[in-house]
């Protein structure tokens, strides 16, 4: 058989089989039994080349069935529906010789080794081409196809409407070198079935975790002194996993009987990412879930923007091994973990999950557990570039190590990030830097908490507002936080930072029973704050344990309601190289108490009382200079 050229005409001479196209008739033509016959398979084909094409065919019912359909190159066709009677996840496909492509299970399906149907793709990817769907059935194969696909090709990857549900899927890729790409999931709740903890004996071991179950990135050394792979973008979802059968119990037994002290398991993550430069998450919703929402490890300009944290949480605060009370536990909302320039804003962590478990079971400090807050972070910083080692700093940095990789000397390695209008409620401790950390915290609000903000390297805090609430009349369990328990505190763990700086300015702070600020270390600044104070609540303690240089407390106004019990002293200051209290005015409402400031040993050189207002009963015990101060 020949194709021959296109003629008006009938050519005289050919051969049994030979086509051509009949310019005058617009049709193929094939030589049959000495005749020119109109070519009914020609036409066909050349129609199903065209733009009418899929008018020549019919459809194709499922992806299972276009893997088992040949054709012939250029063909193109139909398929309704991912799976039959669905009604998405369809597409037009060309049927394309091809012997390398594999095939990825939603923009090419191979039917031989010689030939795939290949989608026509224009814009977005839909993750329904891959066999996802919104109807809450077991899709983590086809999930597990779709990311793949996206994160090694880019682009944006949209997840259908509805329950979305990737089943025992625990999603890992720690190959990341691709081209940026977007997930995109609004109207999308993403559920899991359940996976249990990974075994552990407990006579010989505290507790185990549970697998991450979505875990993007890695370890970056490999990526060398200033590479990085590209950003990506996850927004829109609700994240849900209230299908785990881990609630924090005792024993694996138990587990599922509610949040104990000594939990077999503290869970797991439910978005882990490592190693990213500026990877951005934003208007997700993560519920439901013992263990951590959202952790980024060795970032580079982590971006956390309108996020809503529910009911994420953990905390083992009673050793199963050795009985201490000082374990550092698993169980936050957000947490920037070495990170370059983290930014978490726009977003709230909030925690209702409290201990379950025997009332007779008590803390060291006569606490009884059940019914007390089991969330352990809020929303945090904490170690230095590279944590522990200058091969794992964030990509793309090279202020910290040379060409070589060999540390850079004198190198800052401090984690600066911020917090803007985060709120968090419901945790032992709110919002925290600690460890080598630098944060700005900008209008954030903490309540119900044991410690609703607390610093343990470098902060500084713009507004905002900061109170116990519901904690104010508790006693945390746990004593290691329990003997510093503030509002605000400037801590004395991680310890002593003669570099610390932590300011407070501009912030409304109410303290019911408990001290309003308490600082331990380093340089601090309370100022231009509204501070309202009740019952046995204070104003300001210092702890000893670090050397204080510098403690300024002023132009503050501070408020003692009616209620207010009065004490030895509502603020103290000892330990402290030079103290500044400036500008500040003081007002009593209860007329039958008499609020005292300061401390009859309190003294220092460099101590200064200077031009503040007092408005009702007090009495001002410094042994250093008061001067200029109004009494009303």
């Amino acid at each position: 058989m020949h194709s021959l050229s296109p003629d008006a005409t009938d050519p005289a001479t050919a051969s049994e089989g030979d086509v051509y196209f009949n310019t005058a008739e617009n049709v193929y033509k094939v030589y049959r039994a000495g005749s020119w016959l109109e070519d009914d398979s020609a036409a066909l084909a050349l129609g199903l080349a065209s733009s009418i094409g899929l008018s020549f065919i019919g459809q194709v019912d499922s992806a299972e069935s276009l893997r088992i359909t040949p054709a012939a190159p250029g063909d193109r066709i139909s398929l309704a529906s991912y799976f039959t009677g669905l009604g998405c996840g369809g597409g037009e496909f060309i049927y394309t010789a091809d012997t390398v492509a594999a095939d990825d299970g939603g923009t090419i399906f191979r039917v031989n080794e010689n030939y795939v149907w290949k989608r026509k793709v224009i814009g977005a990817i839909d993750a329904t081409w891959f066999g996802v769907t919104g109807d809450g059935v077991d899709r983590g194969t086809y999930v597990n196809a779709a990311l793949n696909y996206i994160i090694a090709k880019g682009g944006e990857l949209v997840f259908p409407n509805g329950t979305v549900n990737f089943g025992t899927l625990r999603y890992a890729n720690s190959d990341m070198n691709g081209p940026s790409f977007i997930l995109t999931g609004y109207g999308t709740n993403v559920i899991w079935e359940n996976v249990d903890p990974i075994p552990i004996d407990i006579t010989t071991t505290n507790y185990t975790s549970e697998t991450t179950l979505i875990q993007l990135g890695t370890d970056p050394s490999g990526y060398g002194r200033g590479d990085y792979f590209p950003s990506f973008i996850i927004e829109g979802f609700t994240f849900d996993y209230a299908n785990q059968s881990n609630k924090g119990g005792n024993t694996y037994a138990t587990m599922g009987a509610g949040p104990h002290p000594t939990p077999y398991s503290c869970g797991t993550t439910m978005l882990d990412i490592w190693g990213s430069y500026h990877p951005i998450v934003r208007n997700c919703t993560f519920q439901n879930c013992w263990g951590n929402a959202l952790r980024f490890r060795n970032c580079n300009s982590p971006y956390v923007g309108n996020v809503s944290s529910k009911d994420v949480a953990a905390n083992e605060i009673l050793d199963r091994l050795n009985g201490s009370e000082s374990s550092d536990s698993f169980g936050s909302g957000c947490f920037l973990w070495g990170c370059y320039n983290g930014c978490v804003e726009n977003s709230q962590f909030i925690n209702t999950k409290v201990y379950l478990c025997d009332p007779a079971l008590q803390s060291s400090n006569g606490t009884v557990y059940n019914g007390t807050l089991c969330g352990y972070i809020g929303c945090y910083c904490e170690y230095p570039l590279g944590v522990d080692d200058v091969a794992k700093v964030p990509p793309g940095v090279t202020s910290i190590t040379d060409a070589s990789g060999a540390a850079l000397p004198f190198a800052d390695d401090t984690q600066h990030g911020t917090f803007k209008n985060v709120t968090v409620s419901g945790y032992v401790l709110g919002i925290k830097g600690e460890n080598s950390t630098n944060i700005s915290v900008t209008d954030c609000k903490a309540y119900n908490c044991y410690l609703p903000l607390l610093n343990a390297s470098s902060m500084y805090v713009q507004g905002g507002v900061y109170d116990k609430t519901e904690c104010s009349y508790l006693t945390n369990p746990q004593n290691g936080y329990q003997f510093q328990a503030a509002v605000i505190c400037n801590g004395s763990f991680s310890g002593d930072y003669p570099t610390s700086q932590f300011t407070v300015d501009g912030a409304s702070v109410y303290c019911r029973s408990s001290r309003a600020f308490v600082n331990s270390k380093g340089h601090n600044r309370i100022i231009n704050c509204d501070i309202t104070i009740s019952d046995a609540g204070t104003v300001h303690d210092q702890l000893t344990e670090n050397t204080i240089y510098v403690t300024e407390f002023s132009g503050n106004h501070i408020q003692f309601l009616p209620s207010t019990i009065e004490l030895t002293s509502q603020v103290r200051v000892t330990n402290t190289n030079t103290f500044k209290m400036h500008h500040n005015t003081f007002i009593n409402e209860n007329a039958s108490a008499i609020i005292t400031i300061g401390t009859g040993d309190s003294s220092g050189s460099l101590w200064t009382i200077n031009d503040n207002t007092f408005n009702g009963s007090f009495k001002i015990l410094f042994n250093g200079a008061v001067n200029n101060c109004i009494f009303s």
